[in-house]
């Protein structure tokens, strides 16, 4: 390759990653979001940065992804896309929530915790803070590795077969369901696996289906209702499991592959539209089951098949259990972390302080290297009890949140940088595996994304345990590409002797 044409490849790839930075637009924005939330909030304009917060939130996530997005598709696949997209709909739309809902759904997200306009508008104040120490450390994080990741990696030929790779992931995910989650959960055996090995474990069925969906795409009406079938095969499942989660996830996967396949904002509506609606549906009929099946059976396993299918067929017949919300905006609801936020900041200006992320050390130790180790990570369920008097669930009141709960605002300084250091390194190695169809790569690419995704959870739980599992992924992942890629070339060329 001549001089002149490496040049333009490092200054096309160099100009690749700037895209894939925040804009200093989007620094700036975010300043002066901060600013005026401060100003507003001691001169106890509450109002002001309750409504105007969210808001404005939204729109610079919003216009920082469609920047992104529309010039590369791929970006999709990155943390920072996915840590947009979420504080987009959690600190955005979700904050907004409590002042546009019907008054019986504000009282039920007040019933949690009845924040005053004070305590929210301190919400929103740190939530801002905390992404834009997120946002500006990625910035600065991309200049100072500008000249990193500008070579071409060499790609396996394995890497590249997106059906062979997709049926292989797919497999392997739906497996570890049907095996592990539904089996236990139905009493037929018990399986306990490693939190780390289960991490990857459900990032093959979500990168299974990516992978299945990008290739149907092209294929006309067969590839239509090959994705129908993928998306019914998991709402089944996820309906069994009680667990909705497992039905949106795919479904959000496929719609990813639609976008990556072709980004247009009509389809970045349509797709947002219909997991709105999916989750409107089932979140009252999950709700109902669960709640029946606890009323039964005291927790999530146990029973049959027929009986959870029968309880999902008597809710649709109008058979609820007592306490089921079906409200129009039941679903929105679960999008407002406004509640359980204010409550985490309360809990620390009144000097009641979490220590999860104190006790990160522990939590990281593997428990078959430490039989023994103390349960560290009950912050989520302690919460829950807390605010409700029950047992059996957790919540959380987003990452951001969750530092200063546990160290206040030196919480923010010292955990959101490292958040977003994290997001910019490996958005550009994202970037790279999508960009060139190194498939074999892809649980590496989600797991990263997961964790952008997952602003509505706790630090260590959501981010810190999943990102020392990726570091530990991406080698092991590329030794097996490069193992397999090199039996591979060896099987054709004695083919071919």
């Amino acid at each position: 390759m001549a001089h002149s044409d490496l040049h333009m490849v490092t200054a096309g790839r160099s100009n690749a990653f700037d895209t894939l930075a925040p804009h200093p637009l989007e620094l700036v924005a975010l300043f002066a979001l901060v600013v005026l939330n401060w100003a507003f909030w001691i001169a106890g304009g509450y109002m002001f940065v309750d409504f105007g917060a969210p808001v404005a939130m939204a729109v610079i996530m919003g216009v920082a992804n469609w920047r992104m997005a529309r010039v590369m598709p791929e970006t999709i696949w990155t943390p920072l896309f996915a840590l947009r997209l979420a504080t987009l709909v959690v600190i955005g739309i979700g904050g907004l929530l409590p002042y546009i809902v019907r008054d019986a759904t504000r009282d039920y997200l007040l019933s949690l915790y009845p924040f005053t306009p004070e305590e929210a508008a301190k919400t929103n104040l740190i939530w801002s803070t905390g992404t834009f120490l997120i946002i500006a450390s990625a910035f600065g994080t991309n200049l100072a590795a500008r000249k990193a990741f500008t070579r071409r990696p060499r790609v396996s030929a394995i890497g590249q077969h997106t059906l062979g790779i997709g049926l292989i992931f797919l497999a392997a995910g739906l497996a570890n369901i049907i095996l592990v989650d539904i089996a236990n959960l139905l009493g037929l055996w018990h399986v306990t696996i490693a939190g780390s090995v289960r991490t990857v474990l459900d990032a093959t069925n979500l990168v299974g289906m990516f992978l299945v969906a990008l290739w149907a795409i092209k294929r006309g009406t067969y590839g239509a209702l090959l994705i129908a079938a993928l998306v019914l095969i998991n709402v089944v499942l996820g309906l069994i499991a009680l667990n909705k989660t497992m039905v949106l996830l795919p479904m959000l996967f496929i719609g990813i592959a639609l976008l990556v396949d072709r980004f247009s904002i009509v389809r970045a509506v349509l797709i947002t539209i219909a997991l709105l609606g999916s989750l409107a549906l089932l979140q009252p009929m999950v709700a109902n089951a669960r709640i029946l099946q606890t009323q039964k059976y005291g927790d999530t396993e146990g029973g049959t098949l027929s009986e959870r299918i029968a309880d999902y067929i008597d809710y649709t017949k109008g058979i609820h259990s007592e306490g089921t919300r079906t409200g129009s905006d039941e679903a929105l609801v679960r999008l407002s972390y406004v509640n359980v936020a204010a409550f985490e900041i309360y809990q620390y200006d009144r000097r009641m302080p979490d220590n999860s992320i104190a006790n990160a050390a522990i939590a990281l130790v593997p428990r078959f290297i430490w039989p023994d180790k103390p349960i560290v990570t009950q912050s989520g369920n302690d919460l829950y009890y807390a605010l409700t008097g029950f047992e059996g669930s957790a919540v959380s009141g987003t990452v951001i949140a969750d530092a200063y709960w546990n160290m206040g605002y030196v919480g923010l300084l010292l955990i959101c940088p490292l958040i977003g250091i994290y997001a910019m390194l490996v958005s550009r190695i994202s970037y790279g595996v999508v960009r060139q169809r190194d498939w074999f790569m892809m649980p590496f690419v989600l797991i990263a994304f997961k964790i952008g995704f997952s602003v509505d959870g706790s630090f260590v739980n959501s981010v810190l345990a999943p990102m020392v599992i990726s570091i530990i992924a991406y080698p092991i992942l590329r030794l097996l590409e490069i193992v397999l890629s090199s039996r591979m070339a060896e099987s054709k060329t004695a083919a071919l002797a």
